[in-house]
């Protein structure tokens, strides 16, 4: 079977990076590499902060479906929803 090769494992990876940013920790550790590789395929990542603004989840949310399919197809998409959901804010204030 081969596979096609595109963005979402970035999208992925990205979604793991905004989760970190957001709480402080991985979004399925802590564990070791293997610990950690076997959180990714098989639970739920760690919730995010409730103070999060909840567009802000969603997409971090999306970033990280196991399903590919179900990911952002391009970190493109990731940045127009995160330029949407900021358009959606500004004048707000939402300390993390």
């Amino acid at each position: 079977m081969t596979r096609r090769l595109d963005a979402r494992p970035e999208v992925f990876t990205f979604g793991l990076i905004l989760h970190e940013m957001l709480c402080g920790q991985h979004a399925f550790g802590p564990g070791t590499r293997d610990q950690i590789k076997t959180a990714i395929r098989t639970k739920a990542p760690h919730p995010l902060r409730p103070k999060v603004p909840t567009d802000l989840a969603e997409i971090v949310k999306r970033c990280l479906e196991k399903a590919p399919e179900r990911r952002f197809q391009s970190i493109r998409e990731v940045v127009d929803a995160l330029t949407e959901g900021s358009k959606a804010h500004v004048g707000r204030n939402h300390p993390l």
